[in-house]
């Protein structure tokens, strides 16, 4: 067949002087180029992968794929990234031995008699140099990327390793081999099995979906967590998680880029996520967090690798269902000198840091003479006292209520760490509890309580709410009863919450002739805590006012 640069039709050219022999030579060419596997960036080319161990070292060697050792005559070709923000590619050679090897020491993210993945990279030092590099993760087919100098303390599977610390340099994944050691980081087998590409995504790379690789219920977790790194989590997507106490994670080993753990609490009691504190565990196994992240039973939370930061951050936590008030119908009662009974169909329970849970079907009653669950949290009765009562669980769901003399931090009993306030108690001078009842955040005494008796000042004058009102109240409703004598006009008084300015006036109608007395009765909420002012207009004969209050709300927003 001629040469079809030179080929040319002996018979007259076709209409338009279409140049056919030059097409159908591109066209050839084009197949030829097609055919090529660097005409593509995701192809390796010749490339083979033996290994050694030796003195509790682990040592692999690129080979061509006739056994031997790459030369100019028979290379091993890579297709790189060219730098990392162009959509462009290098093709580099190995035409020497290169090899990399694992250290005794160096667990690289192994667990002990567990199997374990090694990712191998070709890393591109310069035009001319090439490194095998080795992670316990999976980085990705491709990318920009450090590496660190191999040693005995190479022990992390989020750490690209090569026998050179390089800065921001193109590699690509050449292999995936699993192997178990009988002790991690004493390099005694070789790998079982060696995957060239192209080789499934392990779990932890998003495409689509998210796959993950295992599900691992390690031993129970009994104390506070540095680089947490139990047995299988190299190979672990789910880990099922229990604690004999609420326990903290400070760190967990096994980072790599795009690798997402889902964590089930199976336990009963709370395990927490802590941010960076810059000094609890590797720096690369720490939590880049705005907050705590608690886990209750039953709860989950999700996080994701971020190699760039080199910190685990929250992908998502299951969140408790919450009621639009603090509780649903709340209700409490006095049964006797001494008790109060409290109720409640639903609550909103919050612990130091925040966190909420709904507790149901309340039915308490808390006694003063006992001590510590369902009774005082601390110190001993007293009398002329407010005493606020809290509904406490654990977080294996055990309850019970406390009285206290704070609204806003009683003492918990050992293993109680969500409260809610729900009421509140007045023990009197006999150290009796005032008689009353609530529904939801209203509080009605059985009896006004009186806190003013025959007022006749006719300036301002302070009639004190303390022993009726408690203080982390919101409003109390007030009553009043006024009698005074006139012979002519009606009377007037003011009751105050402002120095100098009326809140609300009572009137009592003109006395009908001398001598004789009138009445006036009403009601009044007042919106703040504290002192109630009243005066008289003037100084009306047998003028008597007295104040009582009837009732209070909390701050709790029940209903």
């Amino acid at each position: 067949m001629a040469d079809l640069t030179t080929y040319r039709p002996t018979n007259p050219p076709l209409p338009g002087g279409f140049d056919y022999p030059a097409k159908i030579l591109a066209f050839i060419n084009a197949l030829g180029a097609g055919s090529d596997p660097f005409s593509r960036p995701d192809h390796v080319q010749n490339l083979s992968l033996t290994f050694a161990v030796g003195s509790n070292a682990l040592t692999a060697n690129v080979k061509a794929r006739d056994g031997t050792a790459p030369s100019a005559d028979n290379p091993v070709a890579v297709a790189v990234k060219s730098a990392l923000a162009a959509g462009d590619y290098n093709v580099r050679t190995i035409t020497g031995a290169l090899s990399l090897t694992i250290v005794s020491g160096a667990t690289v993210g192994h667990t002990s008699a567990v199997a374990g993945d090694l990712y191998w990279y070709i890393v591109e030092k310069d035009a001319n140099t090439r490194k095998l590099a080795v992670a316990g993760s999976f980085l990705g087919h491709q990318g920009v990327g450090s590496t660190t100098l191999m040693d005995a303390n190479s022990d992390s599977a989020a750490v690209l390793y090569a026998d050179e610390a390089l800065a921001s340099k193109p590699y690509r994944c050449i292999a995936r081999t699993i192997d178990t050691q009988t002790t991690a980081g004493t390099w005694t087998a070789t790998p079982a099995e060696c995957h060239l590409p192209p080789f499934v995504a392990p779990a932890g790379e998003i495409g689509g979906s998210v796959a993950y690789s295992g599900v691992l219920a390690p031993a129970q977790i009994t104390a506070n967590q540095n680089d947490y790194n139990p047995s299988g989590l190299s190979s672990a997507g789910v880990l099922l998680v229990s604690t004999d106490a609420a326990r903290n994670i400070t760190s967990v080993a096994g980072g790599a880029r795009g690798r997402v753990l889902q964590w089930i609490n199976t336990g009963t009691f709370a395990l927490t996520f802590t941010p960076d504190d810059g000094a609890s565990g590797t720096a690369a196994n720490r939590f880049s967090l705005d907050g705590r992240v608690t886990i209750y039973g039953g709860q989950s939370a999700s996080f994701i690798y971020d190699a760039s930061a080199s910190r685990w951050r929250l992908l998502h936590q299951s969140r408790t269902r919450l009621v639009s008030v603090t509780g649903k119908n709340i209700t409490a009662s006095r049964p006797s000198a001494s008790t109060i009974d409290v109720n409640a169909d639903e609550l909103v329970l919050t612990d130091a840091q925040g966190n909420t849970r709904i507790a149901t079907t309340i039915d308490l009653t808390l006694d003063i003479t006992a001590s510590g669950e369902n009774g005082l949290d601390a110190g001993s009765e007293a009398s002329n006292t407010w005493y606020y009562a809290h509904v406490l669980e654990k977080p294996d769901g055990t309850r019970c209520g406390v009285l206290s003399t704070s609204a806003t931090a009683p003492t918990l009993p050992t293993g109680y760490t969500f409260w809610a306030l729900v009421s509140a108690v007045r023990n009197d001078g006999s150290s009796n509890f005032v008689n009353y009842v609530q529904r939801g955040a209203r509080i009605y005494f059985a009896a006004g309580q009186s806190i003013l008796s025959g007022g006749t000042a006719t300036s301002e004058t302070n009639a004190s709410t303390a022993a009726a009102v408690p203080a982390a109240a919101y409003s109390f409703d007030l009553s009043w009863e006024a009698a005074a004598a006139a012979t002519s006009g009606p009377v007037f008084g003011q009751l105050r919450h402002v120095s100098g300015a009326n809140f609300q006036s009572f009137r009592i109608s003109t006395a009908s002739g001398s001598g004789e007395t009138n009445y006036g009765t009403g009601s009044v909420q007042f919106p703040y805590v504290g002192n109630v002012a009243y005066l008289w207009d003037s100084a009306f004969t047998s003028r008597s006012l007295s104040l009582f209050v009837t009732g209070f709300t909390l701050p709790i927003g029940g209903a």
